[in-house]
């Protein structure tokens, strides 16, 4: 059934369309819920990458990704090209052995699996 509503929606489950003190918020609040958020960018074309590690203390980075034709550019020292938003997400998270995790708001079920309390009216 996931593989079906991925067809549908092109775009990576982390993707909001936040602002990044948005995404930065979102990020702090829940951590359990991931560290890695795609949102649009500062204008209408491109992207942008907030992620919150936690080495020494929590630090929010914010990385741009150029749409460049078919492909996205991830603005690194060195930058990466890859085909698609999907693969910049793999990107960070293979960089990172799996220390980013794509941050994925979900529904009061989910977040119950997850250890968060939900109330209910019993």
């Amino acid at each position: 059934m996931e593989d079906y509503v991925d067809v549908l929606n092109p775009m990576p489950a982390c993707f909001y369309t936040v602002s990044r003190k948005e995404a930065t918020e979102m990020l702090e609040k829940n951590p359990s819920l991931g560290n890695m958020i795609l949102r649009p960018g500062s204008d209408s074309r491109n992207f942008s990458i907030t992620i919150r590690q936690e080495r020494d203390m929590p630090r929010i980075k914010h990385y741009k990704v150029m749409s460049v034709g078919n492909n996205y550019t991830i603005e690194l020292e060195k930058p990466v090209t890859l085909p698609n938003l999907f693969s910049v997400i793999d990107y960070f998270m293979k960089e990172t052995r799996g220390n980013l995790r794509p941050f994925i708001s979900s529904t009061d079920e989910t977040l119950e699996t997850k250890g968060f309390p939900v109330t209910s009216l019993e």
